[in-house]
């Protein structure tokens, strides 16, 4: 048997565990897929391409592989030699992918150009196929016709996105990389960049407000997880959720926007609205026009002695809150601003006491 036969043999072997790959069988598979077979960067390689395209095309199964991928991580995790490192192998993929659809609508902006000056003939004969385009072309041209791997090379984009988002979820790559995916979506938005973050968005919005709410009951238990870094001090977290979401839910009413990625953005806001603003918005405190400082709070949790609060002076009897449009705040009093105030004094003097002279609070400031 030739090294080719050798090769061919082992891929179609890996290619056959994978397709039996289930919930039922997974520990059984996967310590196959590992000892089984003698890898070497070229088997390694097609083995990663192979992952990449069942986890970017069977979404049902995009669990299961990526827990295959953490086995993977483990076991192939050569930092000298990074054909032999398959976490490396495969986020180059996936960047390669991602990049991929953004050079794809250049070439589209390009052929639209050429069409309307009579050029671009030669282009759309062509289709204007990279070297992964024909790559993937390849794989499924054996099973679909070219109507179907143009659709399904669609999917893939998601399904990339989708990869990527559940390694992030389950720890498996840094949040730098999905930050950077989400800004560079935004940047030009149309129709298939705003559906894949609808998509996107919404596992990462669940999966980040889960943890608020898991951090908030670990600090109020005797024993908090502190192997963990602070959800505030990660990249990704209530307030870059915030932030990219006031960015989105404008393009509700674009024109530029086909109606069906429209609703896809107005079942996102209400999902925000239903779930994610009450944990967003939980601790956060802003100060409005008339100078009052309020806190947000659930809708059905606003009641009216609490929204009406009077204020010091006799300048403003009451400060009231139109509930039937949504706008649902309690009002902080004066005095309990005050005490806050105090206390992240306390806490400031604390943390710099013996490195500079002790802080004190002017007695105007503690009278207000």
């Amino acid at each position: 048997m030739t090294e080719a036969d050798k090769f061919n043999y082992t891929v179609r072997e890996i290619r056959i565990l994978l397709n039996k790959l289930s919930k039922g069988n997974f520990d059984n598979v996967s310590k196959r897929i590992m000892n089984d077979f003698q890898f070497t960067p070229s088997i390694l390689k097609e083995l990663m391409k192979i992952i990449f395209m069942k986890a970017t095309t069977e979404n049902t199964y995009l669990e299961l592989y990526v827990k295959l991928c953490k086995h993977l991580f483990k076991k192939f995790a050569d930092k000298d030699n990074k054909e032999m490192n398959f976490k490396n192998l495969l986020l180059m993929k996936c960047q390669k992918q991602f990049l991929k659809l953004k050079a794809k609508e250049e070439r589209e902006r390009k052929s639209r150009r050429q069409s309307l000056d009579s050029v671009g003939s030669n282009h759309s004969q062509t289709g204007g196929l990279t070297d992964d385009d024909a790559d993937f072309n390849k794989q499924m041209l054996f099973v679909f016709d070219s109507e179907e791997i143009k659709h399904r090379q669609k999917l893939q984009q998601f399904g990339n996105m989708s990869l990527l988002v559940e390694l992030y979820v389950q720890g498996h790559i840094p949040e730098k990389i999905i930050e950077m995916c989400v800004q560079t979506l935004l940047e030009d938005l149309n129709d298939q960049r705003t559906e894949i973050l609808c998509q996107m968005l919404h596992k990462i919005a669940s999966h980040v407000v889960k943890r608020a709410q898991h951090e908030l009951i670990q600090g109020n238990s005797s024993s908090p997880d502190k192997k963990k870094k602070p959800l505030q001090l990660c990249l990704i977290n209530l307030d870059f959720i915030e932030r990219v979401f006031q960015r989105l839910f404008p393009w509700r009413h674009a024109p530029e926007l086909s109606s069906r990625v429209r609703f896809k953005v107005q079942d996102l806001i209400d999902e925000y609205h239903r779930e994610w603003k009450k944990v967003i918005y939980g601790e956060r405190k802003v100060i409005d026009e008339e100078g009052f400082q309020c806190k947000y709070v659930p809708k059905v949790a606003a009641k009216a002695h609490e929204v009406v609060i009077a204020t010091a002076g006799g300048k403003k009897s009451r400060k009231t809150s139109n509930v039937s449009e949504g706008k649902a705040y309690i009002y902080v009093p004066k005095t309990e601003v005050a005490k806050q105030a105090l206390q992240q004094q306390s806490l400031m003097q604390a943390l710099f006491d013996g490195l500079s002279p002790a802080m004190t609070v002017p007695e105007e400031r503690r009278e207000s």
